[in-house]
C-alpha cells in the first residue's frame, strides 16, 4: 500500500511540476510577446510631431516649368533641382521658387537621355545624375553645360538609381545587381558591397543612397523595409525598419537628422537611426504628407518635398527630443 501510495504522490508531484513548468513558459511567452510589441511600437511610432510651415508650393500645372514627375531633387544654398523623369530633363528653381530653366537632351547632347533618376551636387556647385539605362553620370555646371560624361557600362550595373557624391566618389544604389558601388570621377570602381537578400550589407531593389559629413552612406533598402548605414567602406553600421517601405530619404548635416518618406508621411529619424517623430503641418491647408516621392534639405534646414506634379518647401519649427530606444 505504501509503495502505492508512493506512487501516487510523485505523479501528483511529477503534474504539479509539469503545469508549473507551462504556467511558466506561458508567463515568459506573455512577457516576451509584450516587450516585443513595445519594441516595435518604439522603433516604428514616431513618439511625436515635428511641426513645419509650408514655406511654398510649386505646381507644374500652373508654373513656367511646365507639368513634371519628380524622381529625386536636390537643395543648395541658391536654389533647387528636380529630376523630371516623364519629361527627361532636369528643372532650376531658385531659392524662392521661381523657375529658371531645364537641362534637356539638347543640353546634354548624345546620347538623349534615357531614364533619369536621381541627382547630387558637388561641393562647387556642378549637378550630377544618373542616367539609368545609358549607363552613365552625368554632370552639368552652373551655366548647363555638359562636363564629361563618366561611363559605368561594363562593370557589372543594372538599372541603376541612386546617386551620392561622397569625399570626390559618387556612391551608386544598384537597383537591379542589389549592391552599392562606389566609382572615382574618372569612372574607376573604388568599392562593390552586397548581395541579393535581407541580411547585413545585402539589399533588395535599394533605390536611393544619400551621404552625411561623416561620408557615411545611408541606403534606402526599398524591398527590405529599411533604411541601412554604412561606413565609407561598406561595413554595416546600422538598420531601421520602415513600414511602409521607404521611397525617398534625405539628410540634413547642421541639425543631424534623416528624413525618410514612407509614401503615407515623413518621419524624422536621428543619425544613429532612432526615429524621432513625424512631419505635422500647423496650417489649415488640407496639406498631407503621403506619396512623397523626392526629399532634400537646404543648407538652413528647410525641407524641399516633391509629390507628384508639385514640390513644397517647408520650414521645421522646432526639433524633436530623442527618444528612450532599445539598444541595436
Amino acid at each position: 500500500m505504501a509503495s502505492k501510495k508512493n506512487k501516487t504522490q510523485a505523479k501528483t508531484q511529477k503534474k504539479i511540476k509539469i503545469s508549473l513548468g507551462v504556467f511558466a513558459l506561458v508567463v515568459m511567452g506573455l512577457l516576451l510577446f509584450g516587450d516585443l510589441l513595445y519594441l516595435a511600437k518604439l522603433w516604428t511610432t514616431p513618439p511625436q510631431n515635428f511641426n513645419v510651415q509650408q514655406v511654398f508650393k510649386i505646381n507644374g500645372e500652373t508654373s513656367p516649368c511646365g507639368i513634371f514627375k519628380p524622381w529625386d531633387a536636390v537643395a543648395a544654398e541658391s536654389g533647387f533641382y528636380i529630376s523630371d523623369q516623364a519629361n527627361n530633363r532636369i528643372i532650376e528653381f531658385t531659392r524662392d521658387g521661381k523657375y529658371i530653366d531645364s537641362i534637356t537632351s539638347k543640353e546634354a547632347g548624345k546620347p538623349d537621355f534615357k531614364e533619369l533618376s536621381s541627382i547630387t551636387l558637388t561641393p562647387n556647385g556642378d549637378i550630377y545624375c544618373i542616367d539609368t539605362w545609358n549607363n552613365l553620370l552625368r554632370g552639368f555646371n552652373h551655366q548647363h553645360h555638359a562636363l564629361a560624361q563618366i561611363n559605368i557600362g561594363g562593370k557589372g550595373f543594372y538599372g541603376p538609381r541612386g546617386v551620392a557624391y561622397s569625399n570626390g566618389d559618387f556612391v551608386i544604389a544598384d537597383t537591379g545587381s542589389h549592391r552599392i558601388a562606389k566609382v572615382s570621377s574618372q569612372g574607376d570602381m573604388v568599392g562593390s558591397w552586397g548581395t541579393h537578400g535581407s541580411g547585413k550589407v545585402e539589399f533588395n531593389n535599394p533605390t536611393q543612397v544619400i551621404a552625411d559629413d561623416q561620408n557615411r552612406y545611408y541606403v534606402a533598402d526599398r524591398d527590405n523595409h529599411r533604411i541601412q548605414c554604412l561606413d565609407n567602406n561598406g561595413k554595416f553600421v546600422w538598420e531601421t525598419s520602415v513600414t511602409p517601405a521607404p521611397v525617398a530619404e534625405a539628410i540634413d548635416n547642421t541639425h543631424h537628422l534623416l528624413y525618410v518618406s514612407t509614401g503615407q508621411t515623413i518621419n524624422v529619424y536621428d543619425l544613429t537611426g532612432k526615429i524621432l517623430g513625424a512631419f505635422n503641418t500647423l496650417q489649415k491647408s488640407g496639406q498631407t504628407f503621403d506619396n512623397v516621392i523626392a526629399l532634400s534639405v537646404f543648407p538652413d534646414g528647410d525641407v524641399l518635398s516633391c509629390q507628384g506634379g508639385s514640390a513644397t518647401v517647408y520650414h521645421p519649427l522646432q526639433t524633436a527630443a530623442p527618444v528612450q530606444t532599445a539598444a541595436k
